[in-house]
């Protein structure tokens, strides 16, 4: 899990947004067979984030918005100084450039109503 993150990370930095988002998405696959909802909700941040910067906008405000809809996420920190729900609040900021308010207003309301093990679920079998 945490080497496909690690992997996901490099390849951001490289510019390989297509293997970046397939590896953030593995390691969201690796946390949820694992149980670890803290990380499976960070990768999914990440994968969004990555999802956003490929042009698919509406499809990450989706998801962001699924992550920030579990009330747990305000609780669960990826670092001493970090939550879930600060990283996907910062990456939710990050895609919404470029969308109408009715664009982000759809997709943000298709989130809220998912739950994250749904949206979770359809990320990784966009993969399989």
């Amino acid at each position: 899990m945490v080497g496909w993150g690690g992997l996901g990370l490099a390849q951001l930095e490289a510019g390989e947004l297509s293997e970046a988002e397939r590896a953030f998405i593995e390691a969201t696959a690796a946390a949820e067979e694992m149980g670890i909802v803290t990380e499976m909700l960070g990768f999914m941040v990440h994968a969004a984030r990555v999802i956003g910067l490929a042009g698919r906008k509406t499809e990450a405000v989706r998801l962001l918005s699924s992550v920030l809809a579990e009330p747990m996420s305000e609780k669960m920190n990826m670092s001493d100084l970090v939550t879930v729900e600060k990283l996907a609040s910062d990456a939710l900021e990050a895609v919404r450039d470029g969308l109408t308010d009715s664009e982000f207003a759809t997709a943000a309301d298709a989130g809220r109503s998912l739950p994250y093990e749904t949206a979770a679920k359809e990320l990784i079998d966009s993969i399989r």
